[in-house]
């Protein structure tokens, strides 16, 4: 098994599909494949079965676990991982985040625009190469580039991308479709 301990984590109870918390990795045994998350034990009283997502700014994958000890020091689980599960017929797996993005800055027919303060928003979800941003302002088009913070409770991370499809519930419910940027030389652009 690979290291995962660089990877962000968001765990589900398997019962339900239910969000129990956003943590990263502490440590791992890889020869065991058992991870430790970082959070608060008393989420997980009487949980048994779940579904763990791992994800970076370049991938997202998901394995099934189960809890092997709550550490009642409340600061850490460990986790039996068994199961990762297959890529369905999307192209790519999509994993609802539902994090806060603070969106820094564009370009805009080549030129860039700086945002002081951030445009607040929400990341609806992510994959290994897309996501899903909801912002209440319309102000990207197709073709645009975007540079945004993902402001998860772990860690604050950069991600870069360009529009690649735009959808409004209402006039203060707009959601854009990103690809996300890969290689540095096409981040320098943002």
């Amino acid at each position: 098994m690979r290291d995962l301990s660089k990877y962000l984590v968001l765990v589900k109870d398997a019962s339900d599909g239910k969000e129990i918390v956003r943590s990263k990795v502490k440590s791992m045994k890889r020869d065991e494949e058992i991870i430790t998350i970082d959070c608060d034990s008393s989420l997980f009283e009487n949980i048994d079965k779940v579904i763990v997502v791992f994800y970076t700014s370049d991938e997202a994958f998901s394995y099934r676990g189960t809890i092997r000890r709550v550490h009642y020091s409340n600061t850490e689980v460990n986790t039996a991982l068994y199961k990762k599960e297959e890529i369905n017929n999307r192209e790519q797996q999509r994993y609802m985040l539902l994090a806060k993005v603070n969106v820094l800055r564009y370009i805009k027919n080549g030129e860039l625009t700086e945002l002081d303060p951030p445009l607040p928003g929400k990341l609806l979800d992510i994959s290994a190469h897309g996501a899903r941003q909801q912002l209440t302002e319309k102000f990207l088009d197709v073709g645009d580039f975007i540079a945004f913070q993902l402001m998860d409770n772990v860690v604050k991370k950069l991600l870069f991308g360009k529009i690649v499809r735009i959808a409004a519930d209402h006039e203060y419910d707009h959601q854009y479709g990103i690809l996300l940027l890969e290689n540095n030389a096409q981040k320098k652009q943002v």
